[in-house]
């Protein structure tokens, strides 16, 4: 059985440490997309050198995806085509960053992009407008 494992962060500008970041991690069986697990929590001013606690996340009970979703993300996964993307102008000086890391077996890849996803690698834009949505709406408080 092949699991996937879909972790993404999303930092607020470093000027604007009132503002919420999410952090989420997603597990997933490959051959139906049964039993997906999903752990989410929010943040609040994170230093910029500050790796998330990823590790954290699996700490509480985790939200169960209906077996349609999760099918829906399989699919998303396994029909991506994705191209290099060239860094691209930035509009602000420190803009909203995004960081998207996929594992399956021993392959990983990770993707990091600021404010919008470089068309290159729209393939995912599903996947991360899912992704968001989950957290946003079952995202825990991190204790401070």
């Amino acid at each position: 059985m092949k699991t996937w494992i879909v972790n993404l962060t999303v930092s607020p500008p470093f000027e604007r440490a009132h503002q919420w970041g999410m952090y989420l991690r997603l597990e997933l069986n490959d051959s139906s997309g049964s039993h997906a697990r999903l752990w989410s929590r929010r943040f609040q001013g994170m230093d910029w050198m500050q790796e998330p606690p990823l590790s954290e996340l699996r700490i509480g009970n985790p939200i169960l995806l209906s077996d349609q979703l999760s099918q829906s993300i399989l699919e998303t996964l396994a029909q991506a085509k994705l191209q290099f993307a060239p860094l691209e102008k930035v509009a602000s000086i420190h803009p909203t960053s995004y960081q998207l890391q996929i594992e399956s077996g021993s392959h990983s890849c990770q993707f990091n992009w600021f404010d919008a996803l470089p068309r290159e690698w729209y393939d995912l834009s599903e996947l991360v407008r899912i992704l968001e949505a989950l957290g946003r709406e079952h995202s825990v408080q991190n204790p401070e």
